[in-house]
């Protein structure tokens, strides 16, 4: 009688497996936990208890929304209106939050204004939330999924800024899984409301001489600028143009919390440099960026790296990061994990995928207590694992 004995190999590969659903258990009960410790500590007044109104950022897109719902669309722009509409609001918060979208994101946030705050607060996460888990289910329909997703730290950042990392990487999902066919344009058009996040997309395009794509993404850029064009009229787009450069002067002047931030551009200024000298590390981190993309999208890799690298690349091409974006990084990790599940795993790459997946609780209190900013070391460490993973996978095609 003969026993059978697991391989050195697949005793490794449980042993992550369950060191993975451990610390996804521990991480999603702790999210849960400050969760209830918001929600109990929150009273009527609506502030959390870091002082902001409970969903933090989401005042300032119910303020813009109810404006436009008024009528007012262009009171969106001046600081004077939308703190006013703001503390309606929440009448205990006096803090302004600036609302620095362009009025294609109004068509979004409109009808929220119809709801109260605290509704409209539950909607729009909620809803933003399950759309992406439908999308992220669609990477990898396994019953894990759902948990590695929800026990992902950088997704509770979202949640408690109230902000619209779910949407934007929904989208990104929608589009990259859809390329090559035409119907990725629409999705890739529809992230228009944030492009510092979307310009690899038509380098992409014309290195692939995705034309079709390419024409219906301009098509869809087009057609929500000239609908909200129609419905919220040529103030609304005037003011958001008179505003256009405050993103970028509140960026050099300090006037975003850096600490919250994952940006080159935001590790260089936190730690003191000039802004001459973070902007040469942005610089460097979109040469790294482009590089690897232009590189794998060239290559034969497999699909599913080719739009890891893609997403991955769109979060460091920007100045403008915040830690609730990097929500957004779940999607370049599911296709990554998919792929090697489907495939083989490369020494090195369980222990990266790891860290990286938990290293919100890791990386941001280093961004904060020591002025650290190792985000993008890592965005670049995860580019050159990817084009590492093309290179092998390239070699074993080719015996």
């Amino acid at each position: 009688m003969s026993t059978s004995r697991s391989s050195p190999a697949e005793l490794i590969r449980i042993s992550w497996v369950l060191a993975t659903l451990f610390t996804a258990l521990v991480l999603l009960g702790f999210a849960l936990h400050h969760l209830g410790l918001v929600l109990t500590l929150t009273g009527p007044d609506l502030i959390a208890p870091n002082g902001m109104p409970v969903g933090a950022d989401f005042i300032a897109f119910w303020s813009a929304g109810w404006l436009a719902l008024t009528g007012n669309p262009a009171g969106a722009y001046d600081l004077a209106t939308i703190q006013s509409v703001e503390q309606m609001a929440v009448p205990a918060s006096g803090a302004l939050t600036p609302w620095l979208y362009p009025p294609v994101f109004l068509l979004l946030v409109a009808p929220l204004g119809a709801l109260d705050y605290v509704h409209a607060l539950v909607v729009f996460i909620g809803l933003g939330l399950l759309v992406l888990l439908l999308c992220l289910w669609r990477i990898r329909p396994h019953w894990s999924t759902p948990l590695l997703v929800l026990a992902y730290p950088a997704l509770w950042l979202n949640v408690f800024s109230g902000q619209n990392a779910f949407i934007t990487a929904s989208l990104f999902a929608l589009g990259v899984l859809a390329l090559p066919h035409p119907r990725a344009g629409l999705w890739i058009g529809l992230l228009s409301y944030k492009p510092q996040l979307g310009v690899l997309f038509p380098v992409v395009l014309l290195v692939q001489k995705s034309y079709r794509v390419l024409i219906v993404a301009g098509l869809a850029v087009l057609g929500v600028c000239l609908l909200s064009w129609g419905i919220f009229g040529t103030t609304a787009w005037q003011a958001f143009f008179s505003t256009l450069g405050n993103p970028v002067n509140y960026l050099e002047q300090g006037r975003i919390p850096l600490h919250q931030m994952a940006s080159a551009f935001s590790a260089l200024r936190q730690a003191g440099a000039s802004v001459a000298a973070a902007y040469a590390f942005q610089a460097l981190c979109v040469g790294v960026a482009l590089m690897a993309v232009l590189a794998l999208w060239r290559s034969a890799a497999a699909p599913r790296i080719k739009q890891a690298s893609l997403v991955l690349g769109a979060l460091m091409v920007t100045p403008h990061l915040f830690h609730y974006d990097l929500a957004i990084l779940i999607l370049p990790l599911l296709l990554w994990l998919r792929e090697a599940e489907a495939t083989h795993w490369l020494r090195g790459e369980r222990p990266l995928l790891y860290f990286s997946w938990i290293a919100p609780p890791l990386l941001m209190p280093l961004n904060e207590e020591l002025r650290l900013g190792l985000y993008p070391l890592l965005f670049i460490t995860l580019q050159l694992m990817l084009l590492r993973r093309a290179h092998y996978s390239a070699k074993d095609l080719s015996l």
